[in-house]
């Protein structure tokens, strides 16, 4: 068990490290629990946006390196999403793209670990599109990129030395089928699941983040020696 708890604190100190002085990376991403396709553009031709349709249960998953990789702290956690639609959609057969405006994300943790897991704020323009008539499209922006303004927030991780972040999610099973142009020549109205990542540089854990993913890296460990005993 000590052995156990001194890997646990090496990949919370390492943590540390590599948030501080990595570039732009790879540092958080989520997983939609269920299928029931709670994500929903709606458009009703005056006040179209993308928003989440319910709270929404995910697993959020922190990244932290360790010494033989990374690994991926799983905490429990609702979602929702808000905005508004940036003007019309713009249709080059066979993409079509919608900017959105005022993007927010917000994890909010349910397990033991509680508060401001991630909050993202887009407040110029976010992409979402994809190809016609496809199940699904993509929504992203990166900070500083055509302008584009990406803020983050945490209770977890200290953003104040960032200079880039960028997110990215996958928006799946869209129904009805087929990404399509709509009234008020927005795109047209859909429901979907959705997945997503998180990139940033110049992050530092909050001391309450080390112990963290120490304990996470230890309760990963603990895990992986249970099934090799059972082998």
């Amino acid at each position: 068990m000590k052995n156990f708890f001194r890997l646990a604190v090496a990949t919370a100190v390492l943590t540390v490290t590599t948030f501080a002085h990595a570039q732009t990376s790879l540092f958080a991403n989520f997983q939609q629990i269920g299928a029931t396709k709670p994500f929903e553009f709606i458009n009703d031709g005056v006040n179209s946006r993308f928003i989440t349709s319910v709270v929404v249960p995910v697993n959020f998953f922190y990244r932290a390196p360790n010494s033989s990789g990374t690994i991926d702290v799983a905490l429990p956690a609702n979602l929702t999403i808000t905005s508004i639609v940036n003007g019309t959609a713009s249709l080059s057969s066979p993409t079509i793209s919608q900017k959105l405006q005022s993007v927010e994300m917000v994890f909010t943790g349910t397990g033991a670990v509680t508060g401001n897991l991630l909050t993202i704020i887009n407040s110029s323009t976010g992409t979402l599109g994809g190809v016609l008539g496809d199940s699904g499209a993509g929504l992203e922006e990166t900070h500083g990129v055509s302008g584009g303004v990406v803020n983050y927030s945490s209770a977890y991780l200290d953003f104040s030395a960032s200079t880039q972040r960028n997110y990215s999610l996958a928006i799946n099973n869209i129904a009805p089928p087929g990404l399509a142009n709509g009234a008020g020549n927005y795109l047209a109205g859909f429901t979907s699941d959705v997945t997503g990542q998180f990139s940033s540089n110049g992050m530092v854990p909050e001391p309450s983040t080390v112990m963290l993913l120490g304990f996470g890296g230890l309760g990963l460990i603990a895990r992986y020696r249970r099934k090799k005993d059972h082998c």
